[in-house]
C-alpha cells in the first residue's frame, strides 16, 4: 500500500512538473514573441516619421508655386501656353505631379489641348474663390457657362495642421 500511495505522488509530482514546464514554455515564447512585436511596432513608427520628414523635406525645398493662390494658377497657366508640360506640372502637389503629366500628356494626344486651353484662359476662368485661409477653388466653365472642372489650390500642411510651406500647391485639377 505505502508502495501504491508513493507511486501515485510520484506521478502527482511528475504531472506538475510537466505542467509547471508546459507553462514556463508558453510564458517565456510568449514573452519573447511579444517583445518582438514592441520592437517591430517601434521600428515600424520610426520608418514612417523618416517617410513624413522625407515628404516634408521635399516641400521645403520646393520652389514652384506663390504665396497667392491665382500668382501660382497664372504661373501654371504661362506654363501650358509654352506648352511645358513638365513646368506646368511642378505647380501640383508633389505626390500627384505624375499624375496630372500623365492626364496633360493624354489630352494633347487626344486633340483636346486647345479646347482645354480655351476654358482655363476665358476671363472670367481667371479667379476663384477662398473655401477657407488654406484653400481656393476656380471653378472652369466652357462656353456655354457649364462647370468642366474646378482648380484647387491648397496650402500643403502636415499631419498636425501646420503649413510645411507658404507656397499654393493645386491639388485637383
Amino acid at each position: 500500500m505505502k508502495n501504491l500511495f508513493s507511486k501515485i505522488q510520484s506521478r502527482k509530482i511528475l504531472i506538475l512538473i510537466v505542467f509547471l514546464l508546459i507553462g514556463l514554455i508558453f510564458y517565456f515564447t510568449y514573452r519573447h514573441f511579444s517583445f518582438k512585436k514592441i520592437v517591430s511596432f517601434k521600428e515600424t513608427q520610426q520608418e514612417i516619421l523618416n517617410q513624413i520628414k522625407k515628404e516634408e523635406e521635399k516641400y521645403k525645398n520646393d520652389n514652384y508655386g506663390a504665396t497667392d493662390p491665382l500668382k501660382t494658377y497664372k504661373l501654371f497657366l504661362e506654363a501650358l501656353k509654352n506648352n511645358d508640360i513638365d513646368l506646368a506640372v511642378k505647380y501640383f502637389a508633389i505626390d500627384n505631379q505624375a499624375k496630372y503629366k500623365e492626364l496633360l500628356l493624354n489630352i494633347k494626344k487626344s486633340g483636346q489641348w486647345e479646347k482645354m486651353m480655351n476654358d482655363l484662359l476665358r476671363e472670367e476662368n481667371q479667379k476663384g474663390e477662398y473655401i477657407r485661409d488654406d484653400w481656393y477653388n476656380i471653378k472652369i466653365k466652357n462656353e456655354k457657362k457649364e462647370v468642366v472642372t474646378t482648380v484647387v489650390l491648397k496650402i500643403i500642411k502636415d499631419f498636425e495642421g501646420k503649413p510645411v510651406s507658404n507656397l499654393w500647391k493645386i491639388v485637383e485639377f
